[in-house]
């Protein structure tokens, strides 16, 4: 217990680090996403209901993810799709799966309103976004 104790002390300032940079990334794009939303109707109290949303939202959305992420990749590899469908389906499972995460996230925050327009809207540029950042269209 006390090498654990005394390792986990000797990394300490590296995982606050850590922590504070995904923080503070997570911010940045809490801000930006409800500055896209809020050209289709999202409405906010402050920043801080920004921040609190995309968090609860990045949260709740881990287990959608993986399932978004698994199932075209599972066609895949069973050779029912190619890559270009595997490109279509992520993108159709990654919009519908944002989209019911957000609109659950919007129903329990009063602090912040979500036209469902906002929400299809950007969970759709969300998931092309993710399609070019880890390459899933060129399988």
């Amino acid at each position: 217990m006390k090498k654990f104790l005394s390792a986990f002390l000797k990394y300490l300032p590296a995982i606050a680090l850590l922590m504070v940079l995904i923080l503070i990334v997570l911010f940045l794009m809490s801000v930006s996403g409800g500055a896209v939303m809020k050209i289709f109707g999202f409405e906010y109290d402050s920043v801080w209901s920004i921040f609190k949303f995309f968090l609860a939202t990045a949260v709740v959305g881990i287990p959608v993810d993986l399932l978004t992420n698994s199932i075209p990749k599972a066609l895949a590899d069973l050779n029912i799709i190619s890559g270009f469908g595997h490109a279509v389906i992520f993108v159709i499972l990654d919009t519908a799966g944002n989209s019911i995460v957000m609109t659950v996230a919007d129903k329990f925050m009063k602090d912040v309103s979500a036209t469902s327009i906002s929400i299809i809207a950007f969970s759709f540029l969300l998931s092309f976004f993710s399609l070019f950042i880890d390459g899933k269209g060129k399988e």
